[in-house]
């Protein structure tokens, strides 16, 4: 709550990803339940301190820089659910990098939970 505050003056919005229950997630109930009831308390917090966010369906904003691995695509390669998890990761973390490096930035290793946040951001900047 501090740094929120903290950085309020500087946050124009944030981007956050609309968290959904699904049964692939490879969690229990009880920790799936903690997920969703630890997105809600974010979303209060932004909420009670006025700061204006977007909520992203996964699908949708994936779907905007082509990250989505399409069912003709795990036939035609062969893929388990664990490659496709793979190759969907992989590609978030190279449409990021081409992003970054086209903006003059070079990392050595992102991860694609940042890669994702950050085409999150990108997506919110440009709305």
């Amino acid at each position: 709550k501090t740094i929120f505050k903290a950085l309020k003056p500087q946050i124009l919005s944030i981007a956050l990803e609309l968290i959904l229950p699904r049964p692939s997630f490879n969690r229990g109930a009880a920790s799936q339940g903690n997920f969703l009831k630890d997105a809600g308390r974010l979303e209060g917090l932004l909420f009670g301190l006025d700061i204006e966010y977007t909520l992203y369906n996964p699908v949708n904003w994936k779907k905007k820089f082509n990250l989505i691995i399409t069912k003709k695509e795990v036939v035609r390669l062969g893929l388990n659910n664990n490659a496709k998890t793979k190759l969907s990761k992989q590609r978030s973390i190279e449409c990021a990098s081409s992003i970054l490096k086209e903006w003059g930035y070079e990392f050595n290793k992102i991860f694609d939970g940042q890669a994702e946040g950050f085409l999150l951001a990108v997506l919110e900047k440009a709305k």
